[in-house]
């Protein structure tokens, strides 16, 4: 991509609005976003700090009906409150989802560059997924489980079991956010 072909795609990408169901970037992604956009060879398209939720799946991720959703590490009573009530008939999963971020790049030795700097901070499955017009790194993290915890109305786990899973789920979460802040201090060496 030409350098003013580049810098157009960045002007006009991070002038829209932020489409996603929070409306704003995540706390423990957001200095990374900024890094990220502050440097001329990168910009970001999309990005989710990781997040724990229960939710009702769906053959499309817009259908999909969320009963309760937190980036930040949650108790168990947050998620026993959330599956108290009339509980939908269909299967209701507890998932725990690490950082997923994309980034466009100037060129491939770019991408190369933060792909390097994202394995080295823990994101092993970080990949080029877009070479054409763009080229877009996909940064994602590894942590991450999801079980289900209800169906028919009923909830299939005991206090004990969600208990464990609401540890779990945190833990692997708080590892997430320390491999986000590992990342941001490579990003940030990368522009000195």
């Amino acid at each position: 991509m030409t350098p003013t072909r580049f810098s157009k795609e960045k002007i006009r990408c991070l002038s829209r609005a932020d489409n996603s169901r929070k409306g704003s970037i995540d706390k423990h992604v957001l200095l990374l976003v900024e890094l990220l956009n502050s440097n001329d060879d990168y910009y970001t398209t999309s990005s989710c700090s990781g997040r724990i939720m229960l939710l009702v799946p769906a053959k499309t991720k817009k259908d999909t009906k969320w009963l309760f959703v937190s980036h930040e590490p949650v108790a168990l009573k947050q998620v026993q409150h959330a599956l108290q009530g009339e509980l939908p008939r269909q299967e209701v999963w507890l998932r725990q989802e690490a950082l997923i971020l994309h980034v466009c790049c100037r060129e491939l030795e770019h991408a190369a560059r933060l792909l390097q700097l994202s394995k080295e901070a823990g994101f092993k499955r970080s990949g080029i997924i877009a070479l054409g017009k763009r080229i877009i790194v996909e940064i994602v993290g590894t942590s991450h489980f999801e079980t289900i915890v209800a169906t028919g109305g009923k909830i299939l786990a005991t206090r004990e079991l969600l208990a464990a899973l609401v540890a779990s789920a945190n833990q692997r979460l708080e590892k997430n956010f320390a491999s986000i802040r590992k990342f941001e201090t490579a990003v940030r060496k990368m522009e000195k």
